[in-house]
């Protein structure tokens, strides 16, 4: 039997979080939930998942930071999603260069949207 592909879902809102680790386990994800960057990046080392969904919006380290300590500190070369109600394109260009993997503004996706986008990112 195939392992469920691990997912690290960095979100600070508990109910978005709680919502997407419900719809993604329908979808064959083992959903882990981080609230705050430093979190996200103990649970990085811990876990190991084969996508990250980030958030940019979080207390303390905020997800530009998390972007930019997962690639260039840890050296994580799976994909990073954002999911972010940020929509400016100076933020969508700063999240590419720090070597996101894909950029989508939450109020333009709906949860059905996410589980598609992440389908192509199943191992």
């Amino acid at each position: 039997m195939k392992k469920e592909p691990k997912i690290l879902i960095i979100e600070d809102d508990v109910a978005t979080a709680s919502l997407l680790v419900a719809i993604l386990g329908q979808s064959g994800w083992d959903a882990i939930v981080a609230h705050s960057g430093e979190d996200a990046l103990g649970k990085l080392d811990q876990y190991g998942p084969d996508v990250v969904l980030l958030d940019l919006l979080l207390p303390g380290m905020n997800g530009f930071e998390v972007l930019k300590a997962v690639r260039k500190e840890k050296q994580y070369k799976k994909p990073v999603i954002i999911l972010s109600n940020l929509s400016s394109d100076s933020d969508i260009r700063e999240c590419f260069a720090q070597g996101a993997t894909d950029y989508f503004v939450k109020s333009l996706v709906g949860v059905s949207d996410i589980t598609a986008i992440l389908e192509k990112y199943k191992v």
